[in-house]
């Protein structure tokens, strides 16, 4: 189905491109147009293969987009039965608490006591080396 559809597009498409004249347009050249345009030149756009080099171009292409489906399926495939990346993170549920944690009271932890900072604590300092005493 899908073939017959680009193929049918195709006939159409070549057919409509024989019959119209197109214009190179704009100061460099780098516009094209179907209708008439200040210092446009017509540009020949007839295809010059004959059937037989169409016909063998269609197939060929038409092979490739079979053999580029057929990867693909492939790699799909492929990926659908490999185990997840070692960085994925499964969810599990949370472990139960210790019994350890149970027998100790929250509150006789000792906390450790934040140092308060000093005026010079967030200043660079650059230290020139210590100078090597001379051997005797």
């Amino acid at each position: 189905m899908k073939g017959r559809w680009l193929l049918w597009c195709a006939a159409l498409l070549c057919t409509n491109l024989q019959a119209q004249t197109v214009y190179r347009c704009g100061p460099d050249g780098r516009e094209y147009s179907q209708a008439p345009c200040p210092q446009g030149r017509a540009v020949d756009v007839s295809d010059p293969r004959s059937e037989r080099q169409r016909a063998e171009a269609q197939s060929l292409a038409q092979d490739e987009q079979a053999r580029g489906n057929a990867l693909e399926r492939e790699r799909l495939d492929r990926e659908a039965g490999r185990a997840p990346a070692a960085g994925h993170i499964k969810s599990r549920p949370a472990p139960a608490p210790a019994a350890s944690a149970a027998s100790h009271p929250q509150g006789s932890k000792k906390k450790k006591k934040k140092r308060t900072p000093q005026p010079g604590d967030h200043d660079f300092k650059a230290v020139a080396p210590a100078q090597k005493k001379p051997r005797p």
